[in-house]
């Protein structure tokens, strides 16, 4: 089975088609419930948060849900519609928690590097359509996957022999849509299912492995939502959405399973798992409690359309602006539900006994 029947945004120029496929993700939350629309949580989560985890640095590693302008600056892709380089109409997830922590990552193409990390409000790593592993671009010359986006870090800290001792830096990363979306041939049989799910949670425990190693002390990870029930997903036939479902089920399995492990080899480094699989049903399933009237179809393909406040998706794969502020908050209380005793403590200790 090929994805060839994908259909992509009738906006993406065809140049940028093989070098752009733009990657799947929604939303979840672990444990939790939400009644009410998650927008409605933003100010009081807002002012909770900044007395309680408040975070100094925030680094950012992924596809396009995360890239806050690094494929723009390279390329100018996505073009308008679309808005200051984001994937979306607006507003990413993490710009909201760049707001909500008062502070100002910086995207890997713009920054200096002759720049000390430490006097930046972290960095963004993110490349749309980036893939878990080192993903070489021949167009752009350059290795855009999350391999590479965390070696690349690595490599700054070492250029001016820094260490990561900001226990008050949050690193976050998504990634696995494109793996599977962006795959030649979904697989056939169980083994052919495991195999590939397999490598891609394998590439994501090596750079969760890396940058514990390298002293990170709080790091968000989020899982895959059905990468079936989105828009692009719509024209597919039962076998292939039949694949795609048990590729993210595989994967998000074995990414708990990782984490846990982590967490027990690392126990000074707090790993939280967000389910955005769990969120994204969610909304989908009663988009009204959210302040949602739409959660199947893209805003810019529905003539429909009037305000994209209220869709959830803005194109065939990213939400709109209003989606990801739902996912936004619903992180941070998932953070906040985890991290808030933790960090009131790390804050009442000396500065060497903080490591």
């Amino acid at each position: 089975m090929r994805l060839s029947k994908f259909r992509f945004h009738q906006i993406c120029i065809s140049n940028f088609k093989s070098v752009f496929l733009t990657s799947a993700t929604i939303v979840g939350l672990t444990g939790l419930s939400f009644p009410v629309s998650a927008i409605e949580l933003g100010p009081q989560l807002n002012e909770t948060l900044h007395t309680s985890i408040q975070f100094e640095q925030l680094y950012g590693f992924g596809d396009s849900i995360s890239d806050i302008g690094n494929t723009f600056n390279l390329v100018g892709f996505p073009p308008p519609p679309y808005v200051d380089g984001r994937f979306s109409n607006g507003k990413i997830w993490v710009d909201f928690l760049a707001d909500y922590f008062k502070v100002n990552p910086t995207p890997i193409t713009a920054f200096d590097s002759a720049t000390s990390l430490a006097d930046t409000d972290g960095i963004n790593f993110a490349f749309g359509s980036a893939t878990s592993g080192l993903d070489f671009r021949p167009s752009l010359g350059i290795e855009v996957g999350v391999l590479a986006q965390v070696e690349t870090f690595i490599n700054l800290l070492n250029q001016n022999a820094q260490t990561l001792t900001n226990s008050n830096a949050l690193y976050t990363l998504f990634v696995g849509g494109s793996d599977y979306l962006n795959l030649p041939n979904l697989p056939n049989t169980v083994e052919e299912t495991e195999l590939i799910y397999s490598q891609t949670v394998n590439n994501i425990s090596t750079v969760l492995t890396q940058l514990a190693e390298n002293n990170a002390k709080n790091i968000l990870v989020l899982n895959l939502p059905d990468l079936d029930k989105l828009p692009l997903s719509a024209s597919l036939v039962d076998s292939q959405k039949t694949s795609l479902n048990n590729l993210v089920l595989g994967h998000n399995e074995l990414l708990k399973n990782e984490i846990q492990n982590l967490s027990t080899v690392f126990p000074k480094t707090n790993f939280t798992l967000f389910d955005l699989n769990g969120l994204s049903n969610q909304i989908q399933e009663k988009p009204e409690n959210f302040g949602l009237t739409n959660a199947t179809n893209g805003c810019l393909m529905s003539p429909e359309c009037l305000d994209a406040d209220s869709y959830l998706f803005w194109d065939e794969v990213h939400f709109t602006t209003a989606g990801y502020r739902i996912l936004a908050d619903s992180v941070l209380e998932s953070l906040a539900a985890k991290l808030a005793w933790g960090h009131e403590y790390l804050k009442a200790l000396p500065d060497d006994e903080k490591s």
